[in-house]
This record gives structure tokens, C-alpha cells and sequence, in this order.
């Protein structure tokens, strides 16, 4: 071949002769003549992680126990830290040739370091907050995982903690605008493939992450009892499937593909997660569909002929973002924290609470009847907020965080560096502050505080009396305020 092709093209023909001959491959498989899906072909060998083989040696040790718990891709970043690491120490540190001569001065210096790297492949371009954040989170867990096994060759004690880890800026959800998502969902439903079609109209109506799109099983739709269509997402991030209602849109693409995908003849591919054999929704020359052709191909198409591009010229809208918009409608419509969770696939409350922000209508609603000009409110913080001697920076906490500040009878508007409070208790604080959407919970409060007055009179419980009269006072006074009768209208 060398004598017929040029030198600089035999790379090219190479990598195209194992695509062909992998291709093959897969069609022999799936006709049933070979009982396994061919091999890819071999990566190109793993590069050092440091040049000193002692320190090379320690590396690879951790590499290969976390390869028994982690997932292959983060095994990649893993990889990729490490040997940023060991390539630092062949070059700053060329006397070291063992990690147990290196004190908590070195790990500082390397991350400093870090913040002023830059990509390999494009050394114009640095790294991003996130891959320095998983550099030195990946080399915190290395040191105490090497220290507490008692290694040879590492520190005794790790030399990053947790409090090393770069703190990173919590960003609100990046939701599609209504004036921008109309558009594109009718480009991707006039999409010419199904494949890409059917996985685009899933990311809108489900909620989910591409990786769970991407590995969705043949049989993956069915129904609730009442007919409402139900989907069972594939395993992807959390390693953990779930099942979630889906419209009806996305119901029927399902049925389209999974129709055209029953009409072929193809075998299950095992899934290494799952331990067995998967006939997959969205196959592809016979294999799983790449995501970039599921997604950012044809998102990148339609944000170039709509317009929707970034600073940078490149499309503003990606698969995830999607996922963003589903979460932000369902709290902006009410929709209860544990079902946000369980739509979206979160571990925990944190995580979903990211969506009821302030463009909530109905803490949006709250925050106005509180904080804009004349509003009706009553407690002893009204006076300030009549006369506007609320700072900047306090305004800017209680707009972010607003939806925490409510209470039983009203909110607590204090900041957090003012320490706690006693608003639910005694109805007192300098930060209480009340409206008239609580009047019948003062109403029913004020009765129950009358009948405990009763009944502290008929066992002779003087202070008892003395205390339940205050907060009677007090929760009167906050109805007189805000113009609100003591008793219920109704009765």
C-alpha cells in the first residue's frame, strides 16, 4: 500500500478500512453469523502519568482500584487529571521522584498552577472553571485515598482537603423563552429523520438527560391507568431508571420509531450496566446512535437558520437545556417539589430548589405584595419597608431567596448574618413582616390563643394566661393593621 498511496495518506486510509471492516462487523452480527458485535478498533496506547516510575507506578495503582466503581468516562477525567498532575512534577519538581517527598507547599503551588493552564489540544484556550475544579478534586481524592491505604511512596496524611475545592457560582437554570422555543419545535418537527425527531421531542416533554435518551429501550412506552403515556428512562448519570409521564407528542414519536425499529431484524447489544442483551430505541448503522447526531447536529442546523446564536456565533441552544426549561415550567405551574424531583431525576431537594427561583409567579407574587410600593403589611419591619431604608444588598438576598423566608403567620425578612430569630414563636422580631393573604391563619392562631386563655382560667394557670394574652394582643394589633376583621367572615 505505501507504494501506491502517499505517506501522508496512510493514516486516513487506515482509520477508514477499520471503520469499513467494523461496519461488517456489526451486520454480521446482527444477520446472526458471528455471535458477538466485532471489537473497535484498539485505542492508541495510554501515555504516561509522570516520566518517574515510582510516582507512574502509584498512579496507575489508584487509576486501576477506581476503575472497579467508576464509570469509564470518569475514569477519562480521572486519567486526565492525574497526568496533568505528573506532568507538573516532571517539570517544577524534577528532583521528586517519589510523592512522599512532597509537603502541602507543593500541592498549593500546583494549584495556582492550575488556574493558569491551558487546554493541550488548544493551547490559546484556557481550561474551563469546571475541568480545574475536577483536576484538583481528582487529586484530593488520590492523596486520601493512597493515605488511607497506607501506601508506600504517598504522604501520610492528605494534602488536600475538601476546603481546597475551588468554589464554583450556583447558575439559575438556562430555560428556552417562549419567543425562541415555538420556533425550534417546529423545525424539530419537521426534522427528516426520525431518529433525530423522535430523541429531540423526548428531551422537551420528559425532562431528561441525553444519556438516558440515548440508551432508551424498544420497550420503553407504556401507559398509566387512565391512558396518560408513561415512560421508563434507561439508566444514565445516577445509574438508576425511572419512570415519568410524557406528552403525548413525544408519546407518538416514540411509537413511530419503536414501529420502524420492530420491523428490523437486529440482535440485542449487551449493556454492561445492565449485564444482559438490549434491543436500544435509537439504533444506528448497528449501533447506539452517537449523541451528537441525536442532538447537536440538528439543534446546531436549527439555531443557525433561526438566528439563535451566542456571542461567540455558535448555536445558543443545546439538548440540556431543554431539561432546564421542563423543570423551570413545572415550578413556575405549581407543581410540588417531590414531583420536580422525580420528573428530573434528582437525589435531593437541593437540587430541584434550583428551579423555584424568583420567576416563580407565585413567589414572584409573594415578594411583590411584600416589598412593592404600597402594599398592605403589617409586623414591626412595616415601617422600614414603607420608607424604603432597605440596602441594595439586602434587596438583592431577598429576591434570591425570598421563597425561604415564609412562615407560619407571615415571613422573617432577617438576613442571614443577623443570627436566628423568634418570628414563628413570639410574633416580635424587628423582621416580621405580614400580609393579608395570612389573615385567616392570624384568625384561626387568634382563636386557638383565646381557648388556651380559657383553659389556662379554669386550672388557675396565671403566667400561663398572662403569656397566651401577649400573643393575642399581638396578633390583634397585626389584624387591625392590615384592616382585617378579628373574625371570620364566614363563621
Amino acid at each position: 500500500m505505501d507504494q501506491v498511496i502517499a505517506p501522508h495518506r496512510l493514516p486516513t486510509v487506515q482509520a477508514a478500512w477499520g471503520t469499513n471492516a467494523y461496519r461488517a462487523g456489526l451486520a454480521l452480527f446482527h444477520t446472526g453469523v458471528i455471535g458477538h458485535p466485532p471489537p473497535r478498533m484498539p485505542a492508541a496506547p495510554q501515555l504516561l502519568l509522570s516520566c518517574k516510575p515510582r510516582i507512574n507506578a502509584v498512579m496507575e495503582r489508584f487509576l486501576a482500584e477506581r476503575a472497579l466503581v467508576l464509570r469509564p468516562e470518569s475514569m477519562s477525567s480521572a486519567r486526565g487529571g492525574l497526568r496533568r498532575f505528573g506532568l507538573w512534577l516532571d517539570t517544577e519538581r524534577p528532583h521528586i521522584d517519589r510523592l512522599d517527598q512532597l509537603n502541602r507547599a507543593d500541592a498549593v503551588a500546583f494549584m495556582e498552577k492550575v488556574n493558569r493552564l491551558r487546554k493541550m489540544k488548544h493551547p490559546d484556550e484556557p481550561l474551563s472553571p469546571a475541568y480545574r475544579a475536577g483536576i484538583i478534586s481528582t487529586l484530593a481524592v488520590f492523596f486520601r485515598h493512597a493515605a488511607l491505604g497506607e501506601w508506600d511512596d504517598v504522604p501520610t496524611r492528605p494534602l488536600i482537603t475538601a476546603a481546597d475545592m475551588p468554589r464554583r457560582i450556583e447558575k439559575v437554570p438556562r430555560f428556552i423563552p417562549e419567543h425562541q422555543l415555538e420556533p425550534v419545535m417546529d423545525r424539530i418537527r419537521a426534522l427528516p429523520c426520525p431518529l433525530q425527531r423522535c430523541a429531540l421531542l423526548v428531551a422537551r416533554w420528559s425532562g431528561a438527560r441525553r444519556t438516558e435518551i440515548r440508551k432508551l429501550h424498544l420497550d420503553c412506552l407504556d401507559t398509566y391507568p387512565d391512558g396518560t403515556p408513561r415512560l421508563r428512562l434507561a439508566a444514565g448519570k445516577a445509574l438508576k431508571e425511572r419512570t415519568v409521564p410524557v406528552h403525548e407528542e413525544a408519546a407518538e414519536a416514540i411509537r413511530a420509531l419503536a414501529q420502524l425499529r420492530h420491523n428490523q431484524h437486529d440482535r440485542g447489544i449487551y449493556d454492561p450496566d445492565l449485564g444482559q442483551p438490549v434491543r436500544y430505541l435509537f439504533l444506528r448503522n448497528g449501533c447506539l446512535a452517537h449523541p451528537d447526531y441525536l442532538f447537536a447536529d440538528p439543534l446546531g442546523q436549527i439555531c443557525t437558520e433561526l438566528g439563535i446564536l451566542n456571542g461567540e456565533g455558535k448555536p445558543a441552544i443545546h439538548a440540556h437545556r431543554f431539561r432546564h426549561t421542563l423543570g423551570t415550567q413545572l415550578a413556575e405551574k405549581g407543581a410540588r417539589m417531590q414531583t420536580i424531583m422525580k420528573v428530573l431525576g434528582h437525589k435531593s431537594p437541593g437540587m430541584s430548589m434550583t428551579y423555584t427561583h424568583i420567576s416563580d409567579p407565585s413567589v414572584l407574587a409573594d415578594y411583590q405584595s411584600v416589598l412593592q410600593p404600597g402594599a398592605v403589611i403589617a409586623g414591626p419591619l412595616a415601617e422600614t419597608l414603607r420608607a424604603g431604608q432597605i440596602d441594595q444588598d439586602a434587596l438583592d438576598w431577598l429576591k434570591t431567596n425570598f421563597y425561604k423566608t415564609e412562615l407560619e403567620l407571615g415571613r422573617c425578612l432577617r438576613l442571614p448574618q443577623e443570627g436566628p430569630c423568634e418570628c414563628d414563636l413570639y410574633l416580635s422580631c424587628a423582621k416580621f413582616i405580614t400580609t393579608p393573604e395570612y389573615a385567616p391563619r392570624l384568625r384561626e392562631r387568634l382563636c386557638v390563643e383565646r381557648q388556651l386563655i380559657t383553659d389556662a382560667r379554669d386550672r388557675g394557670w396565671e403566667r400561663e394566661i398572662e403569656r397566651h394574652q401577649r400573643i393575642a394582643d399581638r396578633i390583634t394589633g397585626l389584624l387591625d393593621d392590615l384592616g382585617e376583621p378579628h373574625h371570620d367572615p364566614a363563621g
